[in-house]
C-alpha cells in the first residue's frame, strides 16, 4: 500500500468542466494515511478525489457514487509522490473559490465557516460555504478538517466528526512538538 504525507508544499486546483466529468477516466489506488486507508483517484489532469474507506474492496463503490459515469480502474501512480500537488476537481464556481479560500488555512490553525465567507467576499453565504466545505472531493489535501463553528464546535465533517478531532489534534501536536515551525 502507498503511503501519502498530506502536508504538501503546494496544491493546485483545475476545475473539471463538465463535459469532462461526463466521459472521464479515472484511475485510483489505494494508500494509508495517519488516520486510515484512503482512496486516491486521479486523470491525466491530476487528483480528483481522495476519500477516507474502511477498506480496499470500497474503493470502487465510493468512486461510483462521485463519478457515476466515469471509467474507473485500479492503478497506482508515482503521483503520490510529489512536492506539488495538481487538483483536476469537479464543482461549481462558488464551491472552487470555497475550496481555493480553505487552501489559505495554515497546518495545525483553523478557522471558522464565516472566516471563509468573508475570505471569498461572501460574508452572508455561511451556510453556502458550509454546503460547499460538506462536498469537498479531496480528503487532507483540501483542508475542510480545519473549519469550525464560531463558537469553537467541530461542526461536521464528511468522513466522521472523531476523524475530524482525530486529524486537528494530530495538527495541533505536531505544531507543539515542533515550537510552532511548520
Amino acid at each position: 500500500m502507498a503511503r501519502i504525507d498530506y502536508r504538501t508544499t503546494h496544491v493546485t486546483i483545475e476545475r473539471m468542466s463538465d463535459k469532462d466529468f461526463e466521459n472521464i477516466a479515472v484511475q485510483y489506488c489505494i494508500v494509508d494515511s495517519c488516520f486510515g486507508p484512503m482512496a486516491v483517484a486521479f486523470t491525466h489532469k491530476g487528483i480528483c478525489a481522495m476519500e477516507f474507506i474502511d477498506g480496499p474492496a470500497e474503493a470502487v463503490e465510493v468512486l461510483r457514487r462521485r463519478f457515476p459515469s466515469a471509467y474507473i480502474r485500479e492503478s497506482c501512480s508515482e503521483y503520490m509522490c510529489m512536492d506539488e500537488v495538481r487538483l483536476h476537481i469537479h464543482g461549481t464556481e462558488f464551491q472552487h473559490r470555497v475550496w481555493r479560500a480553505l487552501l489559505t488555512i495554515p497546518y495545525g490553525k483553523v478557522a471558522t465557516y464565516g472566516d471563509i465567507a468573508r475570505a471569498i467576499g461572501c460574508p452572508e453565504a455561511v451556510r453556502a460555504v458550509g454546503s460547499a466545505i460538506g462536498r469537498n472531493p479531496v480528503a487532507l489535501l483540501i483542508p475542510c478538517h480545519r473549519v469550525v463553528r464560531s463558537g469553537g464546535g467541530l461542526g461536521g465533517y464528511y468522513w466522521g466528526v472523531d476523524r475530524k478531532r482525530i486529524i486537528l489534534e494530530h495538527e495541533r501536536c505536531c505544531i507543539d512538538g515542533s515550537n510552532g515551525s511548520r
